[in-house]
C-alpha cells in the first residue's frame, strides 16, 4: 500500500489538533460591563488561593463556558487532574539539552491519549521516551513493534530517563 505513510501523516496530524489537552488553562468570559466595575454574573470565589499545586490548572475545564472553582471531590476536578499529567515534569523531561523539545511534546501528547489515568508521571515519562525513540517507525508500519520492544527494554534494563540513544538501540535490534 503506497498510501499507508499519506494516511499515517493525516492521522497524526488530527491527533496533534484533537489531541487532549496538557494545560485546563482559565479564560474568562466576563463582558466588558462585567469587567469594568459591574460585579452580576461575575464568579466572586477566588481559585487561585485553593490549593495551588493541584488546583489552579483546572479550573477551567474544556466544554464549560464559564470558570469556576471546583472542589476536589467535585468528579469534573478529578476527571479533569486525571486527564492532565503534570506539565511542569514533561516540560523538564522535554527542555533538555540536545533534545528536540517539538518531539518530546509530541509524544507527550500522544502518551496522554494511550496511558490510563491512574499511571503515575514515571510511567507518562517512560512512555515519552518510548514514542520519541520508535516514531520514525510508523511510516514502516513496525511502531507497534518498536513500542513493544522499547518498553521491554525499560523493563528489562534500567535505562535513565531521557537516554534516548541507549533504548533506540535496543527497541530497534532486529526489527
Amino acid at each position: 500500500m503506497k498510501f499507508t505513510p499519506l494516511i499515517l501523516a493525516s492521522l497524526a496530524s488530527l491527533a496533534i489538533a484533537a489531541g487532549p489537552a496538557l494545560n485546563c488553562e482559565e479564560t474568562s468570559t466576563n463582558t466588558p460591563e462585567q469587567s469594568e466595575g459591574s460585579t452580576e454574573g461575575v464568579i466572586e470565589e477566588d481559585c487561585s488561593n485553593k490549593e495551588e499545586n493541584a488546583y489552579v490548572n483546572c479550573k477551567k475545564i474544556l466544554g464549560n463556558s464559564h470558570t469556576k472553582c471546583l472542589d476536589e471531590s467535585d468528579a469534573v476536578f478529578t476527571e479533569c487532574k486525571a486527564a492532565k499529567p503534570n506539565f511542569p515534569a514533561i516540560e523538564a523531561h522535554c527542555d533538555r539539552p540536545g533534545k528536540d523539545k517539538d518531539a518530546c511534546i509530541f509524544a507527550a501528547r500522544r502518551c496522554t491519549a494511550q496511558l490510563n489515568k491512574d499511571a503515575d508521571m514515571w510511567q507518562f515519562l517512560q512512555c515519552i521516551d518510548r514514542m520519541q525513540v520508535c516514531a520514525d517507525q510508523g511510516a514502516k508500519l513496525q511502531l507497534d513493534q518498536c513500542l513493544d520492544k522499547a518498553k521491554d527494554c525499560q523493563a528489562r534494563e534500567f535505562f535513565t530517563l531521557g537516554e534516548l540513544t541507549k533504548l533506540d538501540q535496543c527497541a530497534k535490534k532486529n526489527l
